[in-house]
Parts: structure tokens; sequence; C-alpha cells
């Protein structure tokens, strides 16, 4: 699931970059445009942050993360809490056995 997520963000920002290049490159060097495409690829990047924070830490519920960023990450209260969601530690969880046939009276 993990390739096919950053297969699919390479894909969205090859397009995104093609079509800000095109629409930067108006007769000029196009150096303009550079400089468009690389703060579009910052922004991406620091968006999806909570997201690659979650996928990194192999979160137990990283596509549930990424769900949220995409979503509710353009709100400041989502992404936010998307980030903390990434940061914070998984819940480990104790099972505790015991011997049954030694608590039956007979």
């Amino acid at each position: 699931m993990k390739k096919v997520i950053m297969v699919a963000t390479l894909i969205q920002s090859s397009l995104l970059t093609q079509s800000f290049a095109l629409a930067a490159g108006n007769g000029s060097n196009g150096s303009a445009g550079v400089g468009i495409v690389i703060a579009l690829i910052f922004c991406i990047g620091f968006y999806f942050l909570p997201t690659m924070i979650g996928f990194s830490r192999k979160k137990e519920n990283k596509i549930a993360i990424l769900l949220l960023n995409l979503f509710l990450g353009w709100s400041l209260v989502g992404w936010v809490v998307a980030l903390v969601w990434a940061v914070s530690k998984d819940k480990n969880y104790q099972v505790v056995v015991t011997n049954a046939a030694n608590n039956v009276n007979n």
C-alpha cells in the first residue's frame, strides 16, 4: 500500500509540476516557473508531513492518518490532529494468560 501511495504522489506532483511550468513559461526564460514549482513541491511535502511521519514510524492507523491529512489537513486543526496522531506512540497491549485448570475445585 505504501508503494501505491508513493507512486500516486509522484504522478500527482509531476503533473502539477508540468502544468505550473507550462503556465509560468509565457515567453520568458522560465526561471520564475522553476521557483513556483519548487515552492509548490515544498508546500505539498509540508502539507503531507503527518502522513510521511506516520508511514515512516509504521503506525497501526497510517491509512487513517493519510485520509485525515488528505481531507481535513487544509484546516489547521485537522493538520495538527494528524501530526499529533502521527508522532504519538501506539498503545502496547499486555496479554495476561492464566491457567484456568489450577483454579477449578473438584
